[in-house]
């Protein structure tokens, strides 16, 4: 079909603009899927690509496609009716993606920046550098070009607001309509994104290198929101459930997320920064990320207990394990040379140790890390009857003390090295 092909291309200035939307907090919800996230590597360019919203520059042809889009539950038998895939590239100067969507019906309504672009059909690109869950960037852009970046400083689960007046700063963007946008009259193709993301906008997120190194893994994932429409004459009307109400739209990711919340980014997939040179196959997970995944099943289970009992558990808890979709252990054993368990009825913090490094995790879902192992102090088996919280009002928080003091406070340790076997009750 020979459709004229329009260029709608949007030079994204360094303008300091407010939020119009911010979604409220959600009640938390964890998911429920194997964890298993998608990787993908992103090649080192030899030359940056012309942001005009095409995939022709020579750079774009060695970088390799991602897998196709998947419902975002990660339910098999909801697969997309329309495909969606991405590439990315990186040099010293900025990432770069380029994004495939198919549409037969393209449409937009949405022209201001900061408009809530998933209100349109869109597509969205979430960003985590240092992998902790916390001060993260969302970018969503429809068909018109219209963007809407924001940087969250936790999920909204965990009370997380957008940062009002953050934008992108030097963000190149541009959008390619094979079709015409607005017009029922035809059937379209689709349409595609390309952007640079400088890295210098990104510097603040990273907790590191800004550009990456070589070998550098960050979370990252990637989102459709499709609306289910029909053709009335010469019109795009919405479809209606039974009550007369819109019906929901579809959401398309990369990686799933094993519950209708794009909100987790410990379910977002992982890209590793590789040099100029395809490496064949894919990145592996490594024992640090099935790790992390072992502190956010223990982060749900607290915020579970704590829903019923209205503070956190300081006990060693066994159940943890059987209870919620844990990776298997033999991925991140050498973690549990060492653990520890600290809690007040309104905080906690849980660790593990591979013995050279240390990752933890708190009531906030923050995942912190640093290198060295945990204090070792004597682990001294408690009564059960002394071991209950101080009352809410009551309600004390971690002593004042030096860093590694506090650190030592918050470790008990009985130099496990081998996960605790739970019942599963």
């Amino acid at each position: 079909m020979n459709i004229p092909r329009q260029i709608i291309a949007t030079a994204v200035c360094c303008a300091s603009l407010v939020l119009a939307t911010l979604q409220q907090a959600m009640a938390v919800t964890r998911p429920d899927i194997e964890f298993a996230p998608r990787t993908y590597q992103c090649v080192k360019a030899y030359a940056s690509p012309v942001i005009d919203g095409l995939n022709e520059d020579v750079a774009w042809k060695n970088a390799g496609w991602s897998e196709y889009f998947v419902d975002i539950t990660g339910d098999e038998e909801l697969e997309p009716y329309l495909p969606t895939r991405f590439k990315m590239l990186w040099d010293d100067r900025a990432l770069y993606l380029y994004a495939e969507i198919a549409e037969p019906n393209i449409q937009g309504s949405l022209t201001d920046r900061d408009s809530v672009i998933y209100h349109d059909n869109d597509f969205e690109l979430f960003i985590d550098p240092d992998a902790d869950n916390h001060l993260y960037a969302e970018l969503e852009v429809n068909a018109l070009g219209t963007v809407w970046d924001l940087l969250l400083d936790r999920p909204y689960r965990d009370g997380g607001e957008g940062i009002d007046g953050w934008d992108i700063k030097g963000l190149e963007l541009a959008v390619s309509l094979d079709g015409t946008v607005n017009d029922a009259s035809d059937v379209d193709q689709g349409w595609s994104v390309e952007l640079a993301i400088p890295w210098d906008a990104l510097a603040e997120l990273t907790g590191g290198a800004s550009p990456p190194e070589t070998g550098d893994r960050w979370k990252i994932n990637f989102s459709r929101v499709q609306y289910h429409v029909t053709v009335d004459n010469g019109e795009y009307l919405r479809d209606q459930d039974g009550n007369g109400q819109p019906l929901d739209p579809e959401n398309w990711v990369w990686s799933p997320q094993g519950v209708v919340a794009m909100h987790c980014p410990e379910m977002w997939g992982v890209v590793e920064f590789a040099g100029g040179i395809v490496v064949p196959g894919k990145p592996e997970l490594n024992s640090e990320e099935y790790a992390r995944q072992a502190l956010m099943c223990m982060y749900y289970w607290q915020r579970d207990y704590h829903d019923e009992h209205g503070e956190y558990s300081g006990r060693k808890v066994e159940r943890w394990y059987a209870d919620y979709p844990l990776p298997d252990v033999d991925n991140f054993r050498e973690w549990l040379v060492q653990d520890a368990i600290w809690a007040s009825p309104s905080q906690f913090r849980f660790s593990m140790s591979n013995g050279e490094r240390t990752l933890s995790v708190d009531e906030t879902g923050r995942v912190s890390s640093f290198n060295g192992p945990l204090r070792p102090v004597e682990y001294e088996e408690i009564p059960e009857d002394e071991l209950k919280a101080p009352e809410l009002e009551s309600e004390v928080g971690p002593p004042e003390a030096t860093e590694a003091e506090e650190e030592a406070a918050r470790s008990s340790t009985d130099g496990r090295e081998t996960p605790p076997e739970g019942d599963g009750s």
